[in-house]
């Protein structure tokens, strides 16, 4: 009995860890520099070790076996990168240079990265939220608990919306109130310092507070009185607004038009599988918030449209994809190494098209960028992962008939942050990754576990 008592107090006290850890990787710009990072794996290493005493069993128990296959892949690949042995087939054709500019007298030791130490670093970045991931199917292994979880992550981003939309009324040229801000004056960014990102956290937030407006009594809730019931209704209606107004106030073209598209995959997965077989209730509801959606566009969207229609496509966006593409070609068995983006792009950018004075330091689409420094072993391990995970969200929907709206949910914020990682960076920022992990862990709960 004694030790079973432990045993809760440990586990409760893990997933409260995991949360923190979660705070961590948004507070500080969204753990984008080193010593954030470093604390944020730190906490989150900790709590994977110790959820790891109780791995999940059953389905979930397979997809936590193949997650940690996907994190050794990634650790070993990112120590062959960074690894320097001599007369390396496989190394960088810079460190050949290097060695014949100082006439043989340099090392015959080089590595496939270009900067071993970046390299290293990076890794810890793809690594956090895997991990993350992993920690959150282990410990809210409950649906009461993965519930729990998804409630948190729904008012984090919550109070991230809250949080922009005062501090652009207040101070908009103020990063917190406090520092003053280097870029994206005007736009909504919160605790981070891209507005992209900032749309693409706030887009998944949405989908989190609709899968709860349209879940039932869920277990572990209490019958309440009909007035309480609606109260809370509105409340969530009015939370799921304000996020959705600060969504707008980014200002991020690629968050709203993935957002979009996410919310359509919702409503679609939901009808085809949950309302058409049980009344109009649900569909009503699905078309509120559609219809919200739209309000909001029209009331708070003008600026972001506008800014699609006069703008368009980047064509210095596109010169860059192609530059990336030509860098993967020269790398593809191993790539570049993991970071390495900022020290091999220049030697591949276009000057008559990129232009000599704009500064590149990611290549602003997420899939190009993990071919060029992982190389052609980044398509399995990206491929089964989204495979894998759209097939639990699938099971989610055949399956548990009360949890649908989170597995749809779960298969919307999946397509939301993989249609914007073909035109932004934002799924590389470790604060929106870890984010991204916990709704994804929770979903994935839900989706595999029975009540």
């Amino acid at each position: 009995m004694r030790t079973l008592s432990f045993s809760n107090v440990l586990t409760r006290t893990l997933r409260v860890t995991l949360m923190g850890a979660v705070m961590m990787t948004l507070v500080p710009k969204g753990a984008t520099g080193g010593l954030p990072l470093f604390t944020a794996c730190m906490v989150a290493g900790a709590t994977f070790l110790g959820a790891a005493r109780r791995p999940p069993t059953g389905q979930a128990g397979h997809l936590y076996g193949q997650g940690l296959l996907i994190c050794l892949a990634v650790a070993i690949l990112a120590a062959c990168q960074a690894v320097s042995i001599p007369d390396n087939p496989f190394a960088h054709p810079v460190w050949v240079e290097l060695r014949d500019g100082l006439g043989g007298e340099a090392s015959t030791k080089a590595s496939i990265s270009i900067a071993p130490g970046a390299t290293l670093i990076a890794s810890l970045s793809v690594l956090l939220p895997l991990i993350v991931f992993l920690a959150g199917v282990a410990l809210f292994d409950t649906d009461r608990a993965a519930l729990a979880l998804w409630r948190f992550a729904a008012g984090v981003g919550f109070l991230f919306a809250v949080l922009g939309i005062v501090e652009l009324q207040i101070a908009p040229d103020r990063f917190l109130f406090l520092l003053p801000k280097e870029y994206y004056v005007g736009s909504l960014t919160s605790l981070l310092v891209n507005r992209n990102t900032a749309g693409t956290l706030l887009g998944v937030a949405c989908l989190t507070l609709a899968a709860l407006i349209l879940a039932r009594r869920l277990p572990g809730e209490r019958r309440t009185h009909e007035a309480t019931g609606r109260a809370r209704l509105v409340m969530l209606v009015a939370a799921y607004g304000t996020t959705l107004v600060g969504l707008f106030l980014t200002r991020s073209r690629g968050a709203l038009l993935a957002t979009l598209i996410a919310h359509a995959l919702f409503a679609i997965l939901l009808v085809r599988t949950d309302v058409l077989t049980e009344g109009r209730r649900k569909l009503a509801l699905i078309a509120a918030c559609l219809a919200a959606l739209v309000l909001v566009v029209l009331a708070f969207g003008a600026q972001t449209i506008w800014r699609m229609e006069v703008q368009g496509v980047d064509p210095e966006r596109l010169c860059v994809y192609r530059s990336t593409w030509r860098a993967f070609q020269d790398n593809w068995i191993f790539g570049t190494g993991l970071g390495t983006f900022t020290d091999v792009f220049p030697a591949y950018r276009d000057p008559d098209c990129v232009g000599v004075r704009s500064l590149w330091n990611r290549a602003h689409n997420t899939w190009l960028e993990g071919l060029m420094t992982m190389g052609v072993v980044f398509v399995p391990l990206a491929a089964f992962s989204v495979v894998r995970l759209t097939g639990v969200f699938r099971t989610g929907l055949r399956t548990r008939r009360r949890m649908r709206p989170f597995a749809a949910a779960g298969a919307a914020v999946l397509c939301l942050v993989a249609v914007h990682g073909m035109v932004d960076f934002s799924l590389q920022i470790p604060g929106l990754a870890v984010y991204v992990a916990i709704v994804l862990a929770a979903a994935t709960t839900l989706c595999l576990q029975r009540a």
